[in-house]
């Protein structure tokens, strides 16, 4: 399953509203940010508007020099809702399989941002997601933490607390803390790598949720 996107790059407005309320919650002037960062705060009671990846990319920076947080990106995906992402959301809950719910997270990822592409397959007793940058688009490393850890915290809302993917790789390089990275992923990881890539087993990926 392969998704390309061709439009220019953006983000969720609510994706925005997430990084703000983490801000708050770690004793930072979240609002103040997203203004530093210049973005226009009235987008964000708009649950269809959008920012450039440029400024939302802005807002992760300064969001680490004010919280001093290397893994500040990891603790944003605690402040996602299932509303966060409108529909999608809720129709991940509704899966079936965690096999059927990446496939629809590759399918209306464009709801999220289009900044990158996703691809999801099987390769022998594996299921491999791969996360791939938009020719020559740097989202924050931030960013990414933030999604990989949204759907790790996902895939155990569905399958359960002690759910952890086979390994994780990061295409950014390894973070000056990365304990924060092991007590949150639980799963071996490698940094430096050609692109992000979350590999699970086969069996967990396809075996039918309950509820």
């Amino acid at each position: 399953i392969s998704l390309r996107m061709t439009r220019s790059a953006t983000s969720l407005a609510n994706w925005t509203r997430a990084i703000r309320r983490a801000l708050d919650e770690a004793g930072c002037d979240g609002t103040a940010l997203v203004q530093k960062a210049g973005m226009d705060l009235r987008l964000l009671e708009d649950p269809t508007a959008r920012y450039p990846i440029e400024q939302t990319t802005l807002l992760w920076r300064l969001a680490v020099e004010a919280t001093g947080d290397a893994c500040f990106g990891l603790k944003v995906a605690s402040a996602v809702t299932p509303t966060t992402f409108h529909a999608l959301g809720y129709s991940l809950i509704a899966s079936s399989t965690l096999k059927e719910a990446f496939e629809r997270v590759v399918r209306y990822f464009h709801i999220v941002t289009d900044a990158a592409e996703l691809e999801l397959g099987r390769s022998g007793d594996e299921y491999h997601f791969l996360v791939r940058h938009l020719e020559g688009l740097r989202p924050a490393d931030e960013s990414v933490d933030s999604f990989v850890s949204l759907l790790v915290r996902t895939c155990r809302g569905l399958a359960g607390p002690g759910f952890a993917p086979r390994h994780i790789e990061f295409a950014h390089p390894r973070p000056a803390d990365c304990a924060c990275f092991d007590k949150v992923l639980r799963a071996p990881l490698r940094f430096d790598a050609a692109l992000t890539r979350i590999v699970f087993a086969a069996a967990d990926f396809e075996r039918p949720l309950e509820g």
